[in-house]
Formats: C-alpha cells, sequence, structure tokens
C-alpha cells in the first residue's frame, strides 16, 4: 500500500508504510489556484485528487531501453506526455459518481497545466523510484489521507472501469 499525504502548500508525498527505509515520492495534484482538500463528494474539477483509498493500476511505461531499463525520454502521445503511468481506480462508489479519471503519472513541462484528477511525479528520480518500486513489491492501492476523516472508509467497493482502455485493444495482444 502507497499514503499520500499533504506535504506543504501544493506538495504531496507518496510513501510505502510497509518499506520507510525507501524513501518517499514527492508529487503535486490539482491547481495551484485551488488547493482545496476534499472528501470524493466535495471534490470539483480542479482539486486536488480526493481524499479516499484506490485501486493501482498496473505500471505502463512508454518506451524501453534495450537494457529493459525504461526510456526516461519517451512519451505516450501528445494527450499524454511523459514516461509511465498508472491508473488510479477509486475504490469507494462516491468516489466514481461523477465522470473522472484519476491516475499517477509523470510531470512534464510539455503540460501546461496540471488536471486536478491526476497525481504527478515532479522528478526524474521520483519516475526512477516509482519503477524501483514496482519492481521490488507489490503497488496495488493507494490511500489518500488528508486528515478528513474519510480515507480508510472502503464502504461498497466497485472497479469502475479502466481510464487506458487502449490498453485492451486487439493490437495490444
Amino acid at each position: 500500500m502507497m499514503l499520500m499525504r499533504k506535504d506543504g502548500e501544493r506538495s504531496f508525498r507518496i510513501t510505502l508504510p510497509s518499506h520507510k527505509t525507501w524513501g518517499s515520492l514527492r508529487v503535486t495534484s490539482g491547481h495551484a489556484r485551488q488547493q482545496i482538500l476534499s472528501r470524493p463528494a466535495d471534490w470539483m474539477p480542479g482539486y486536488p485528487i480526493p481524499e479516499g483509498l484506490y485501486l493501482v493500476g498496473p505500471l505502463d511505461v512508454a518506451g524501453w531501453l534495450s537494457q529493459g531499463v525504461p526510456d526516461w525520454e519517451a512519451s505516450f502521445d501528445a494527450r499524454m506526455p511523459g514516461p509511465i503511468y498508472r491508473d488510479l481506480i477509486p475504490a469507494r462508489r462516491l468516489a466514481a459518481k461523477r465522470p473522472v479519471n484519476y491516475c499517477l503519472r509523470a510531470f512534464t513541462s510539455v503540460q501546461s497545466e496540471e488536471l486536478g484528477s491526476d497525481v504527478y511525479l515532479q522528478s526524474k528520480s521520483d519516475w526512477e523510484r516509482l519503477y524501483e518500486w514496482s519492481t521490488r513489491t507489490t503497488l496495488d492501492l493507494l490511500a489518500v489521507d488528508y486528515g478528513l476523516g474519510s480515507a480508510w472508509d472502503l464502504g461498497a467497493l466497485t472497479w469502475g472501469h479502466l481510464t487506458r482502455v487502449s490498453l485492451l485493444a486487439a493490437g495490444d495482444y
């Protein structure tokens, strides 16, 4: 499990409670001018990802080097710049009531403005650390805890749909 907490005015930290010595990831979420921490029912576009539990999808890498290491210069496409991507699927039915897709991805300078529905890794060292974590342990749950009291309430679990349906296309097999 990964845990995301508020770290500063606009920054957040993701840690692995079971592996504290592995360090942390510095991330951002939401528009700089709309840093309102919210529960799923109160979330609005532009706010940071709402507090709660998220199932973490598999790591998707845009390109590989010949040594089997991700190509940190690769990008999926213009709509989704950056070398890595992981779906974040809300575990609470309430969080999925709006048509919002959540993801954990690398931030690149190509992006003009971050979306409130995403969690962005800020540096290449954090991209590399997430990749290393993914090879060393199972990352299947992200708990976003702002201290609002809803992060640990699973409620009725729902899987919803993956945001990257292109992963399921016949050409990808």
